[in-house]
């Protein structure tokens, strides 16, 4: 998942937020 969050935090900075959260 956290590789995921790499690759989604160059397309959706707001979505990684509430991922990791």
């Amino acid at each position: 998942m956290k590789l995921n969050t790499n690759f989604v935090k160059g397309v959706d900075s707001p979505k990684i937020e509430k991922a990791s959260n």
